[in-house]
């Protein structure tokens, strides 16, 4: 569905040279969601407006459903379907039904169907009562449906969701997670950016990170957690044996820390459980539980440092 292969894209601002995108490669296919994430600056939005055809890249390949975005932009156009930040794709002005209708013929869907299936998808995303209200005068999440429906629109077979839960509130946000889930069922190939690393652990199949325009990790977020070697072992403990319990465990090369009354200890493999377990003896446990790390987590550690690239 997407292919990227070295893919450059180098600005010149007078005698200076940025190299945003520096010879990414990876793809998206069917059916999959992915989350590209990074810190600001990084070259997620070039890349997305490479793919969108926005951005001539300086140099590589791209391919979304086997069309090249720069020479064929409306055959791309046609199989792709976006939400950009800030919904800079709806009309203001116009209301849910007139959006959809309006960009679905822009994309080649004939007037007859685009005037059923704006309607059609509108009542899909509870947006009904709102039929005559100027999109302006919407809520956020409101807005961020219409302009869901808006990529939708044309029956798109890649979608490109830029911070597509940014400003939501609790029910937004978990309606717009449920559908982009059904949408993958459906088999989309969909590239998600987002902030939100919560919202991309419950979305993404496959975590891309890129930084200073390359991409450093691209793994599954199951091996990426695996690899990640920070689960927690929470431990309840009588507070005249909480240090011991702790010493004993660095002796052996365990990273614990007291927590309240229960004592915190980093393991990377199950395995190490066992062993645990037999070096506390005979210091008796309360209860345990074990907690793995979350892609919050997982970031926090690529940005000190602590991931293999």
């Amino acid at each position: 569905m997407i292919r990227v292969k070295e893919l450059w894209r180098v600005y010149h601002y007078k005698k200076k040279t940025v190299n945003a995108v520096q010879g990414i490669s990876f793809k998206v296919n069917k059916g999959e969601i992915v989350a590209f994430l990074g810190p600001n600056g990084a070259g997620k939005t070039t890349t997305i407006k490479c793919l969108c055809g926005i951005i001539i890249p300086t140099k590589g390949e791209v391919r979304v459903c086997g069309q090249d975005p720069v020479k064929k932009p409306h055959k791309v156009a046609a199989h792709v379907g976006a939400i950009l930040e800030g919904n800079r794709n709806i009309n203001w002005k116009a209301d849910p039904v007139e959006n959809i209708r309006y960009f679905a013929t822009r994309r080649g869907v004939p007037w007859k169907i685009a005037k059923k299936m704006a309607v059609e998808i509108v009542e899909m995303l509870g947006l009904s009562e709102k039929i005559g209200v100027p999109s302006e005068k919407l809520s956020r999440g409101m807005q961020q449906k219409v302009a869901l429906g808006v990529a939708l629109a044309h029956q798109p077979e890649v979608l490109l969701l830029d911070e597509p839960t940014l400003g939501l509130d609790y029910d937004a946000s978990r309606f717009m997670i449920d559908y982009i889930l059904k949408l993958k069922e459906q088999g989309k190939a969909i590239l998600l950016t987002t902030h939100q690393l919560n919202i991309a652990e419950k979305l993404a199949d496959r975590v891309m990170i890129i930084d200073r325009g390359k991409i450093v990790v691209d793994k599954t977020l199951e091996d990426l957690k695996k690899e990640a070697s920070k689960n927690i072992l929470t431990l309840s403990i009588d507070n005249e044996n909480l240090d011991k319990a702790k010493e004993k465990l660095q002796d052996n090369g365990f990273k614990a820390e007291k927590s309240g009354g229960a004592l915190d200890v980093q393991y990377a493999e199950p395995e190490q459980l066992y062993k645990i377990m037999e070096l506390l003896k005979p210091i008796p446990i309360n209860g345990l539980k074990t907690c793995s790390p979350t892609l919050e987590d997982i970031f926090a550690s690529f940005k000190e440092g602590n991931m293999n690239e």
